[in-house]
């Protein structure tokens, strides 16, 4: 009896020590697996840096009033800081654009380094309204707990980011929200066009939206409010970067920061008298794109609750 138990265990042991080598190697093959930038393109490292400092070169021009010209001029000397040539640069978008989850995964880092270089610099919203950018009146309070920093290029579904806010007690029936963002698009060619909307859910279950259409360097500012006061019950939004069916295949640099965005939410003591709000979710009856142009390319899974 003592040995079979013996035998049991010592098998049991084996069975163990297999099954964890097992997994160790099943990990070593998957790590091993991970994609790997070949040596004749620019590697994920100094991709990043060189787009960070794209981005910088960018808000210069954006400052100085520059031209087109002007801020080629600024891209081209990120480039010979690296020491690469645009045809470098060129075909390594290339290999990247075939590889979106690697470029992701770069647009991931950047947007986390201006994350943390915004925080290190003492960007807060307090001192936006302090310089007067925005005129609020009322009870102001930052309600945007997610990333200040977004980068979307424009392949699909990289090129949308969806959020959505938990409503609690310090909404107020009347309450207006204000977005604020920064947007900054590097395209070597092709039109700019990108989108934010912002969706009001009230208590009685009809739904307000907004929308704003963004195509070039600039300060945006969007607005929604519970004018009927009846109480809000949920906040959802979305940025998107059109991209035009001719664009599908393009292997070109697209892509647009959105930086310092905010939302505002503001008690209003003078809110307007309540007038009749339709029930149901209008988003379901949305027609065309009220900001104009061609009808959004949304996807339906945007804004489902």
């Amino acid at each position: 009896m003592i040995m079979i138990e013996r035998r049991v265990k010592v098998r049991s042991h084996n069975v163990t020590k297999n099954l964890m080598m097992l997994v160790a190697a099943v990990v070593l093959t998957l790590a091993s697996c991970s994609p790997e930038v070949p040596k004749g393109y620019i590697q994920p490292d100094e991709m990043e840096n060189i787009l960070y400092d794209y981005h910088v070169a960018e808000g210069i021009a954006t400052q100085k009033m520059g031209d087109g010209d002007q801020t080629m001029a600024y891209q081209r000397a990120v480039l010979k800081k690296y020491g690469v040539t645009q045809a470098e640069f060129d075909s390594s978008m290339v290999y990247y654009m075939q590889n979106t989850k690697l470029l992701h995964g770069i647009y991931e880092k950047l947007s986390k380094r201006l994350q943390d270089e915004s925080k290190s610099l003492g960007s807060d919203v307090a001192g936006n309204l302090a310089s007067g950018q925005t005129s609020l009146s009322g009870d102001t309070a930052q309600v945007w707990t997610a990333s200040s920093f977004l980068v979307l290029p424009s392949q699909v579904p990289f090129n949308y980011h969806s959020f959505s806010l938990r409503v609690d007690s310090s909404y107020h029936a009347g309450d207006m929200l204000t977005l604020q963002f920064d947007s900054r698009f590097i395209f070597q060619d092709g039109m700019r066009d990108g989108v934010a909307v912002i969706a009001m859910t009230l208590k009685n279950d009809s739904v307000i939206t907004r929308n704003a259409r963004f195509m070039g360097n600039s300060m945006n500012v969007l607005q929604i409010s519970d004018d009927s006061r009846i109480g809000i019950k949920a906040i959802e939004g979305y940025f998107l970067l059109n991209t035009p069916m001719s664009d599908k295949n393009s292997t070109t640099m697209k892509l647009v920061f959105l930086e310092n965005i905010r939302l505002l939410r503001v008690h209003r003591h003078d809110a307007p008298a309540p007038n009749p709000v339709p029930t149901g979710d209008s988003l379901r009856k949305a027609g065309p794109d009220t900001a104009g142009g061609p009808r959004l390319q949304a996807r339906p899974q945007m804004l489902v609750r």
